[in-house]
């Protein structure tokens, strides 16, 4: 994928970064230096996105008007999630059909809470080091000189075809975990660990916790279509990146993906769910278990009429337009700054 559509003529491209910053994100909000490192940077680099809705419209300016060929994200996994879906909707406009879809190098400057995808990737250290080591070390220098890592992509395809693109897809029983936890135990690790012990508390005790989420565990198992196969499921997880909890200390899901196209998928196959409650430090560890399938390489898989789902973490529990849903990884790949020591 050329970088040459962006940030001026050929041979005489430096790199200009601007940044798209979501100002609600946890570290955002609450570290004044965060705030002072994007000041520095001059507000014609810099948009503040109060909604999703003015993302496509910053990101347009920065790069049409402002003359930016990197695009630095500051934010969480959803602030990533939505800047994605908004950069694919602006450049698909100007990308010819002989180059195809043509995207600037992403910089993921953390921000969030998870971090997830970016942390898949070793990214790693505060924003403002992140975002002060690639100014001194780039933006003086050609862009060529960037090191970039291509990123596959997931794309979620709905009923009427419409597509949503990212990195992390959960089915509909993680959409309702992520949704109950984030209202009731607090987002991020902290609230996840509480959210674990208090449903495997709940699940000993049977108590009103327990009365609340086991009606999410005892919904009828869905069904898939895999490689011309159906079968029922109780929870998916595909990705095409590797999924790192607690700091990167644990693995939930690695992915090995050496070809364009391709995503890693889990299964967890029907069961009670005192098995399911049994499974969750499986499921989280990334290690066998009961009904537990890795499919670590595949072209695309067909939910059937699903009802909920989360993807990078934003939860979507009434699809627009209800149907079928195919998860796929496109021909093309996201260019990614890799990590700076």
């Amino acid at each position: 994928m050329s970088r040459g559509s962006f940030g001026g003529k050929e041979g005489a491209r430096r790199v200009r970064l601007g940044v798209i910053a979501n100002p609600n994100a946890r570290f955002v909000r609450s570290h004044p230096k965060i705030q002072e490192a994007l000041a520095a940077l001059g507000p014609r680099r810099v948009r503040l996105t109060q909604s999703i809705d003015e993302l496509p419209q910053a990101i347009a300016s920065l790069l049409h008007e402002e003359g930016v060929n990197v695009l630095g994200i500051c934010g969480g996994d959803g602030t990533v999630h939505h800047t994605l879906n908004a950069l694919v909707q602006v450049c698909a406009v100007s990308s010819s059909e002989s180059k195809g879809l043509e995207l600037p190098p992403v910089a993921l400057l953390r921000g969030g809470t998870l971090n997830i995808v970016a942390r898949a990737l070793q990214v790693e250290g505060q924003t403002v080091r992140l975002l002060q080591r690639l100014e001194r070390k780039f933006s003086k220098g050609p862009i060529e000189q960037l090191p970039i890592r291509q990123l596959n992509v997931l794309g979620v395809r709905d009923g009427a075809g419409s597509v949503r693109y990212g990195f992390i897809f959960g089915s509909e029983i993680t959409a309702l975990c992520l949704e109950l936890y984030e209202k009731r135990f607090g987002a991020g690790y902290m609230g996840l660990a509480r959210f674990l012990r208090a449903v495997l508390k709940a699940y000993l005790v049977k108590n009103a916790l327990w009365r609340q989420f086991e009606p999410l565990l005892i919904k009828p198992a869905g069904s898939l279509r895999l490689e011309d196969t159906i079968m029922e499921y109780q929870a998916v997880v595909a990705s095409t990146v590797d999924i790192k909890l607690l700091a990167g200390l644990i693995t939930g899901m690695e992915v090995e993906l050496h070809q364009r196209g391709m995503l890693g998928v889990r299964l967890m196959l029907p069961q009670t769910p005192t098995q399911l409650v049994r499974n969750l430090p499986n499921l989280l560890l990334g290690r066998d278990g009961f009904g537990l399938v890795d499919r670590p390489c595949i072209r695309k898989l067909e939910l059937l009429e699903p009802i909920a789902y989360s993807f990078d973490g934003e939860v979507f529990t009434k699809p627009e337009h209800p149907g079928n849903m195919e998860l796929f990884s496109p021909s093309w790949s996201l260019p990614v700054v890799a990590p700076l020591r």
